[in-house]
């Protein structure tokens, strides 16, 4: 049996969760079930997820702390001051 099907199955999942809700939890849960669905197809075993996580800790570490520092700015204001000041035509 080929995994092929169970990929693009997957994928379709992954699609139509984002599609159903592109905020929030849908785009994770979506991603979770095309997982899910390529591992029962053989496509995915658990030495490809060790391995997709091993190479890419860092780069969700970087991305966290960008999204960290915006909130920040924008409780802080920094970011409104800005779009204010964009508004008058002053740069």
């Amino acid at each position: 049996m080929t995994a092929l099907p169970f990929v693009f199955a997957g994928l379709v999942i992954l699609i139509g969760a984002v599609t159903w809700r592109p905020h929030g939890w849908g785009p994770a849960v979506g991603a979770a079930a095309a997982v899910l669905a390529a591992s029962l197809g053989g496509a995915v075993e658990l030495g490809d997820l060790r391995a997709a996580c091993g190479s890419q800790w860092q780069a969700f570490v970087t991305l966290a702390s960008v999204m960290a520092m915006t909130s920040t700015a924008e409780r802080l204001g920094l970011v409104q001051a800005h779009r204010n000041r964009e508004s008058l035509g002053s740069k």
